[in-house]
């Protein structure tokens, strides 16, 4: 069935008056040449006069120069390099240009349009007014035939890669060939760079087509590492200019891997994973509104999220536990440092317990820099800003599904509720809070939306706190582990002293 071919149109730019004048030179000089051919061959002076042409849409001037040798040659360099003019491609340009050369394409015009080809593969429709056509599919028919034109390689000259293009051109110029080179390459045991050698790809390996083949080429790497290793893939898609190309729809290369590796994950996979995700996406949690949630979280879905933000939970235990820690030995606070570690195996003890679902970290002026200090960095975890007199304060809010604690350093005390604590706590888009908000506003804000629902606020009395924390959730019908909130001799002592909890009727 013949090839139907819409009317070949040509955008009607307007051009400045300056600009046209200064063409008329050339236009005169190109005709000059023309007519004297063998005598010299500027292509400068054609391409503009072409490129003239087109602008005001001139057919019979466009086939009178695309006639010639070095007029094919500049139709396809225009569409090759000039957006404005590319938008003139088009089946019927198209069909014009062969049609002008019969009986083929020389080598170079060949070459320009198999580089447009690989160049924008995919997005060629999107470079057109007629955006109707399958330009990809009407480009690599045409492709496909000139190289079956080609006469047979003697010898080993510059139509070796247009040759070695022709023996693979069925699987190279199709839609689907990014994952048939990916397949073949990995078959083969090969780089990309060494597969596209092979089959005629040297030197069109730089747009599209080759992003497309690398990305395909990452992610399939991706689906096979062995789960939390590392891989020299990661430091490729970390690359701006690689997790950034398209990928799919409104996906790009860096979501998909994104999806990949949390898809794997059925827990935390540890710091390597994590660290390359939040090195391409940043925290999740952040405002949805944020613009580095909207471009990297949104696409990959709720679930995903939440996913990545419960392996986010064990770092900030950590990073609060290391200010708390570090803050303790810089001031040489001995009450500090002896409180510690029976609040450091409390909390670890309810990570353990796999009860803690979301965590949200904050931490004064100085206690952020005793944490970047340990890290030796730039932490990656978001936080909230404490003010109001603390500091060198350290707070963390744990939600543990059933109850909900705020932990603090110092004499800050261990708060304890049996629902969301407050808006400012569960809105990512707060990135400060102080003393009157934690111990007053978020209070009273609970009690007012949860009437009847207790709350409980303890002082770390040595001793005693963690026995008052473990009541009042037994209290609420919450079983802990309690022998894994503490630490033996610490266990050893509170069996003694209060033995197994019991829930304590209200009176």
């Amino acid at each position: 069935m013949p090839l139907k071919l819409p009317r070949f149109r040509l955008p009607a730019n307007e051009w400045p008056a300056q600009k046209i004048s200064a063409w008329q030179p050339l236009i005169q000089r190109a005709e000059t040449l023309q007519k004297g051919a063998g005598k010299g061959d500027n292509f400068e002076a054609v391409v503009e006069a072409l490129r003239y042409a087109i602008s005001y849409n001139d057919g019979t001037r466009i086939k009178q120069i695309i006639s010639s040798r070095t007029g094919a040659r500049a139709m396809t360099y225009l569409w090759l390099e000039d957006s404005r003019v590319r938008k003139s491609l088009n089946p019927r340009s198209l069909a014009l240009l062969v049609e002008c050369q019969q009986p083929r394409l020389s080598q170079i015009p060949l070459i320009n349009l198999v580089d447009l080809y690989f160049r924008y593969f995919d997005q060629l429709g999107h470079q057109l007014i007629n955006r109707d056509a399958d330009m990809q599919a009407v480009l690599a028919d045409v492709i496909t035939a000139q190289l079956r034109l080609l006469p047979e390689q003697k010898v080993n000259n510059g139509l070796s890669v247009l040759h070695n293009l022709k023996n693979n051109a069925d699987n190279l110029m199709m839609k689907e060939s990014p994952a048939y080179v990916v397949r073949q390459a990995k078959k083969k045991h090969l780089e990309l760079d060494e597969y596209f050698k092979q089959v005629g790809l040297s030197g069109f390996d730089q747009g599209r087509f080759g992003d497309i083949c690398r990305a395909f080429y990452y992610l399939d790497t991706l689906k096979e590492i062995p789960l939390g290793e590392s891989h020299p893939v990661f430091a490729e898609l970390q690359k701006p200019e690689v997790n950034t190309a398209m990928y799919e729809g409104t996906l790009r290369i860096g979501h998909r891997a994104i999806e990949i590796l949390i898809d794997r994950s059925p827990a935390d996979p540890g710091d390597t994973w994590r660290n390359f995700i939040l090195n391409i996406a940043g925290d999740p949690r952040i405002a949805s509104n944020a613009s580095n949630f909207r471009q990297w979280w949104q696409p990959i879905g709720e679930g995903r999220i939440e996913k990545v933000r419960g392996w986010l939970s064990r770092e900030d235990l950590k990073l609060f536990l290391k200010a708390v820690e570090q803050y303790g030995e810089d001031s040489d606070d001995e009450n500090l440092q002896r409180m510690f570690p029976a609040r450091k195996k409390f909390l670890e003890g309810l990570f353990d317990q796999d009860l803690i679902k979301s965590t949200r970290l904050m931490l004064g002026a100085k206690a952020k820099q005793g944490v970047r200090r340990v890290l030796r960095g730039e932490m990656k975890s978001s936080y909230i800003d404490l003010g109001g007199g603390m500091s060198d304060k350290a707070v963390i809010y744990l939600n543990c599904g059933k109850f909900h604690v705020i932990q603090g350093s110092h004499s800050f005390k261990i708060w304890l509720y049996l629902d969301v604590p407050g808006r400012q706590i569960a809105d990512y888009g707060v990135t400060y809070l102080d003393h009157n908000d934690l111990t007053k506003r978020i209070p009273n804000e609970y009690r007012k939306e949860h009437p009847g629902l207790p709350l409980a606020d303890i002082t770390h009395r040595p001793g005693t706190w963690c026995n008052q924390v473990i009541q009042f959730l037994a209290n609420n019908d919450i079983e802990l582990d309690i022998e894994q909130l503490m630490t033996k001799t610490d266990y050893k002592v509170y069996m003694q002293k209060f033995g197994m909890p019991v829930r304590r009727k209200k009176r």
